[in-house]
């Protein structure tokens, strides 16, 4: 979809699902006119198969596929025409689409999102695919901008911190792990402050423990194995050192015992 200088939506492509927004179910090569978008629209987002808009008024309108509820009007009917949100009829200022799911931001700084939620990408802590637009963990206020993936939601916050949720396989919530969140967490290295594993090799474990606290990290599990080394003396650290975490990330320890 394209948008141009007097706010009209024109689209082309692929439309099984509507996605086009002209009414038919028909393939484009072309641009045409998205219907009843003849004027006002402000901001676009397409999705897997979907498609939404902001108008200059603040209302989201979306079309396209709707297995999931990802265009918000409360069903999971597919949709070939622009749908109105009654929940979001003023006062958007961003649209983002994911494959399955949509979330809008408000202008007053908070997140509502809807759609897919089987990865966690809606942020609100449960698995359940929401058909309306709901409020999400951690976003209701002092957020600037939006994005979405294709099973993963990211926040940028006024203090330049980011927030993300959703799927984690690949590491695309950038906090450090692979592991899925259900609600947002920080991305390690944006505005908040940072756990990088110190380098402990050697030390005593006094020292390492000191260390690993100026480094806004916490000390884990230590183990101790028998070695030629001085008892209490660093053998291993996990993490490796230099590795960048969340701050207060644990770091295991191997210490000497003796012989």
């Amino acid at each position: 979809m394209r948008l141009d200088e007097l706010g009209r939506g024109q689209v082309l492509g692929e439309n099984d699902y509507g996605q086009l927004g002209d009414g038919s179910n028909t393939d484009r090569s072309l641009p045409v006119p998205v219907s009843g978008l003849t004027s006002g629209v402000a901001a676009i987002a397409a999705g897997g198969q979907h498609t939404c808009v902001v108008t200059r008024r603040g209302a989201v309108r979306c079309w396209g596929r709707n297995l999931a509820g990802q265009l918000g009007d409360g069903t999971r009917k597919t949709r070939t025409r622009p749908t109105a949100l009654s929940a979001l009829a003023h006062g958007v200022a961003a649209v983002a689409a994911g494959r399955n799911h949509t979330c809008a931001l408000i202008r007053s700084g908070r997140v509502l999102c809807w759609g897919d939620d089987g990865y966690g990408q809606l942020g609100d802590g449960k698995r359940a695919d929401r058909l309306l637009p709901g409020r999400v963990a951690k976003l209701s206020r002092g957020v600037v901008a939006i994005a979405a993936g294709a099973s993963h939601t990211c926040a940028l916050m006024r203090g330049g911190h980011v927030l993300c949720t959703g799927q984690n396989g690949h590491g695309q919530l950038g906090d450090g792990t692979k592991k899925g969140r259900r609600t947002s967490v920080a991305v390690v290295g944006f505005g908040a402050a940072v756990c990088t594993v110190p380098a402990v090799l050697g030390k005593t474990l006094a020292r390492a423990k000191a260390a690993i606290a100026r480094s806004n990290c916490h000390v884990g599990s230590v183990r101790r194995l028998a070695s030629r080394r001085k008892v209490n003396t660093v053998l291993a650290a996990s993490p490796r050192p230099g590795t960048r975490l969340l701050k207060g990330a644990r770091v295991g320890l191997v210490v000497s015992r003796g012989r």
